[in-house]
C-alpha cells in the first residue's frame, strides 16, 4: 500500500481503494473523503473527485478511466501517525457525475457490506413447534449464508418467524423489537443492547489549553422524553397494564428523570396491538430504554489532535465542560471528512445522567 504522502496529497490523511486497488492515478483527483459509522445503521462513504477534460481526446479525468462502476468494492483507511484504521469496507452503489463549466466532479456513494443482505426479497419461515428459534439463531443463520459473522444476543423465541422481506430489513425488524443495536463492524455484525462496558481510549478534551481536541461541543438536556413507558398487555379478553422504566446502566449519578421537580409522574403509553404479549413488552421495553437518553451532544474532533478513530457503540469520556455534563456519554454516531483542509470527526454523544 502506497504512502499517503506520496500517492494521496489531497486528502494525507486517506487511503482509498477501488476494486482492491489503491487510486494511485487518480490520487491528485481526490477532493474528499466522508465515512458516516452509526451505532445501529449501515455505515456510508461518500468519495468527492474533481475531474477535468483532456483537450487532446475529450475524455475526462476519472469518469473515463475505467475505475468507478456501481459494485465495485470500496474502502476509506484514515491515517494517523502513520497508522492505519479502516474506516468503511462495503461497495459502490452509486456514482453522480455534475458535469458544470466551474467545478466539474464526481460524487461516489458506498454502503457497508449490509447491501448485500438487501438484495434479495425472501419469503420463508424460521423455526417451529417442535424446533423453535431464537433471533439470535435466525440473525447466526442468515449472516453465515453470506460468509459473515455475528455477536449475536439471544432475543425473543419463535415457533415460526414468518420472513417476507430482505434479510437485513428482517434482521432489523427483530432489533428493534427487542431494543437491539445492529450494527457491522467489517465482518462482523454485533445484535444485542447498547455496550456501555467497551469504551473509547481517549477522551474528548473541551477548553483543555495545548491539550483541547474537541473545538466545538453542542449539549441538549431534553425534559421532553418520558421517565417510563404505559403498555397494556391482553390475556384473553383482559388486560394487565404495567409502567417500564429503563433499567440500562447510568453513565452519571445524578439521574435524568424528574422525580425531583413536584409535577407527578411522567409516562406515555406505547400501543401494541396485535403483538403477543411478550413482543408487546418487550418494544415497550426497548422504547423506554430508548427515551432514556435525554441528553444528546453534538460536536467536532479534531482528528489529528485527537489521535485516534472515535467508535460509535462505545462510551467515551468527556472532559472540561463542568461537573454536570461532563464524564461518560455513549457514542451514537460519527461522521468522519477527511480532505487537504484536516481531518475532523463530528460526533454525536447520548447520556443517560448527569455527573
Amino acid at each position: 500500500m502506497p504512502e499517503p504522502s506520496q500517492a494521496y496529497a489531497a486528502a494525507p490523511n486517506c487511503i482509498v481503494t477501488i476494486d482492491g486497488e489503491p487510486i494511485d492515478g487518480l490520487a491528485d483527483a481526490l477532493v474528499r473523503a466522508e465515512v458516516n459509522i452509526h451505532r445501529s445503521r449501515p455505515a456510508m462513504a461518500r468519495i468527492t473527485f474533481g475531474t477535468t477534460r483532456s483537450q487532446d481526446d475529450g475524455n475526462w479525468q476519472v469518469v473515463d478511466s475505467g475505475l468507478l462502476r456501481p459494485w465495485k468494492p470500496l474502502t476509506v483507511t484514515a491515517v494517523l501517525d502513520g497508522e492505519e484504521t479502516l474506516l468503511f469496507s462495503g461497495y459502490i452503489v452509486q456514482i453522480e457525475i455534475e458535469f458544470s463549466n466551474e467545478s466539474p466532479h464526481i460524487v461516489v456513494t458506498g454502503q457497508d457490506k449490509t447491501i448485500l443482505l438487501d438484495r434479495e426479497h425472501k419469503t420463508r419461515v424460521w423455526g417451529d413447534a417442535n424446533q423453535p428459534v431464537t433471533d439470535g439463531d435466525v440473525v447466526n443463520a442468515i449472516v453465515a449464508e453470506y460468509g459473515l459473522t455475528a455477536q449475536a444476543r439471544t432475543g425473543g423465541s419463535h415457533c415460526g418467524l414468518n420472513q417476507d422481506e430482505t434479510d437485513i430489513r428482517l434482521m432489523n425488524r427483530l432489533a428493534r423489537a427487542n431494543g437491539f443495536e445492529l450494527g457491522l463492524c467489517e465482518d462482523n455484525f454485533y445484535f444485542g443492547p447498547p455496550r456501555l462496558d467497551a469504551a473509547n481510549k481517549n477522551p474528548i478534551l473541551i477548553y483543555y489549553g495545548e491539550q483541547t481536541n474537541c473545538p466545538a461541543f453542542n449539549l441538549l438536556d431534553d425534559g421532553y422524553k418520558p421517565d417510563a413507558v404505559q403498555v397494556d398487555v391482553y390475556h384473553d379478553r383482559d388486560y394487565e397494564r404495567r409502567v417500564l422504566t429503563p433499567e440500562q446502566e447510568r453513565l452519571g449519578t445524578e439521574p435524568c428523570d424528574q422525580t425531583s421537580v413536584a409535577l407527578g409522574s411522567f409516562v406515555w403509553k406505547v400501543p401494541v396491538h396485535g403483538l403477543p404479549a411478550a413482543q408487546g413488552v418487550a418494544e415497550a421495553k426497548a422504547r423506554a430504554e430508548e427515551n432514556a437518553w435525554k441528553i444528546k451532544a453534538k460536536g467536532t474532533l479534531d482528528g489529528l489532535a485527537y489521535g485516534a478513530v472515535l467508535d460509535p457503540g462505545k462510551t467515551v469520556m468527556v472532559q472540561g465542560i463542568g461537573e454536570t455534563h461532563s464524564g461518560r456519554y455513549y457514542v451514537d454516531e460519527v461522521a468522519h471528512q477527511i480532505s487537504a483542509r484536516g481531518y475532523e470527526q463530528n460526533f454525536i454523544l447520548l447520556r443517560n445522567a448527569r455527573k
